[in-house]
């Protein structure tokens, strides 16, 4: 979707966003292992999105 306004937040926020994509990585491997939670897992990256919109707000109006 919008990957060219979240990779223009990575360089401030140092190895955060090194961190964020180890621990997406962890868990995509483990739905592509285990496809029941397959389910869960568009649950859960919809959430993690939300979450990482409402941080980059936070970090943008609350500088």
């Amino acid at each position: 979707m919008n990957r060219d306004n979240q990779s223009n937040y990575q360089p401030q926020r140092g190895p955060w966003g090194y961190y964020i994509s180890l621990v997406l990585r962890k868990l995509t491997g483990v739905f592509y292992t285990y496809p029941e939670f397959a389910f869960l897992g568009r649950i859960l990256a919809i959430f993690v999105l939300v979450g990482v919109v409402f941080a980059i707000l936070k970090g943008v109006f609350g500088q």
